[in-house]
């Protein structure tokens, strides 16, 4: 996680929020979302055999009102780092005038895109933005990454995005970001070299289940990790752990091949879900979730009638952090948004997982 925020010139303001959170948590027994994620729309211009939000029969893209509003309450009590995600956030009209809004406001802006449309006229737009970091979905090299993917031609189409970011706005970090699953193991290390001779962060997530929407049936045969797989995937992961390019912690990749033999069970995966206390996500309905993955996708709380600042503090939405404190739901998914920042933070755990483990290593 402190590999993918890169403090430079954002040292006292993202450390300033951190701080103010550790104070208003540890000393005022006050919550407050230091990070938060926005999935913009639940469109989406590839068809990912991972995912199930492209299949969503109900199609939504999140008001202009709400995002504002999100956006200005989010700053207001302190966020530090917002992610925007989808579907792809890259088909939202008006997009660069949503990621400028967010940049003038928040310390850390990133987005997650298939970079499918990031040609040249649209990284300059980027650019003018301010924002921090972009992270490509590059899940293979051309072919399987094409397979995976649904569409052909797109793993030609995230090289070049990366190649545009580079050329036309260096002032922007970017990461790829790569699910492991059955389909990719045996290419994982070779894909590595690829990222890292572009000079690139790259870090890694296991697949896993997306939300099952209305006539969807999991078909999910071939997601099954063989005892070979998991095997060679320990020893690639060895091996990544030494690479400067891969942005995740030890602790996460360490937990990689365990996850795929149902055993991450203690220290960190045993412990209280601290995520509750300093996380939040907007769906593109205009629901604010405490954790969409511990509310299994549902219910959520209306940023129509309320700010998100009144729904942030409201006794239901507390008595639901409250619940998911206790919730195991990461021992299952490992997902890299909610499990990166529970390893780095707060302070307690980033001296617990991160630099103890390092005095060791």
């Amino acid at each position: 996680m402190s590999k993918i925020i890169n403090l430079k010139g954002k040292f006292f303001p993202v450390v300033g929020r951190a701080l103010r959170w550790h104070f208003r948590h540890y000393l005022l027994r006050k919550d407050s979302p230091l990070m938060a994620t926005l999935l913009l729309t639940n469109r989406c211009n590839l068809k990912c055999k991972m995912c199930n939000l492209w299949k969503d029969p109900k199609k939504n893209t999140l008001a202009p009102k709400v995002f504002k509003q999100a956006i200005d309450d989010l700053s207001l009590l302190g966020c530090a780092y917002v992610s925007f995600g989808g579907g792809e956030p890259m088909v939202v009209k008006d997009l660069f005038s949503y990621l400028s809004y967010a940049a003038a406001r928040i310390p850390f802006v990133n987005m997650v895109t298939n970079g499918q449309q990031l040609d040249s006229r649209a990284v300059r737009e980027l650019a003018k933005t301010k924002m921090d970091m972009v992270s490509i979905s590059i899940d293979g090299l051309r072919e399987t990454h094409d397979e995976i993917r649904g569409i052909p031609g797109s793993f030609e189409k995230a090289i070049g995005a990366i190649e545009n970011l580079k050329r036309y706005a260096p002032g922007i970090g970017i990461t790829v970001n790569t699910v492991i699953s059955p389909w990719n193991v045996d290419e994982l290390l070779e894909l590595s070299d690829l990222i890292e001779d572009l000079g690139v962060l790259h870090k890694f997530q296991p697949i896993f289940h997306h939300p099952v929407f209305e006539g969807q049936v999991i078909q999910d045969a071939d997601w099954q990790m063989t005892a070979p797989k998991i095997e060679r995937l320990r020893e690639i992961v060895r091996v990544l752990r030494r690479r400067k390019s891969v942005a995740n912690s030890a602790y996460f990749l360490s937990s990689i091949s365990t996850h795929f033999t149902s055993e991450n069970r203690g220290r960190l995966f045993k412990e209280r879900c601290k995520s509750v206390h300093f996380y939040c996500e907007v769906r593109e309905d205009g629901r604010l979730f405490v954790c969409t993955e511990g509310m299994g996708w549902k219910g959520g709380f209306n940023l129509f009638d309320h700010t998100l600042k009144e729904v942030y503090y409201s006794l239901d939405y507390r008595k639901t952090a409250k619940r998911l404190r206790d919730c195991k739901r990461c021992q299952k998914v490992l997902p890299i948004c909610y499990m990166e920042p529970r390893i780095a933070f707060p302070v307690t755990s980033f001296i617990k997982y991160t630099v103890i483990p390092s005095l060791f290593s």
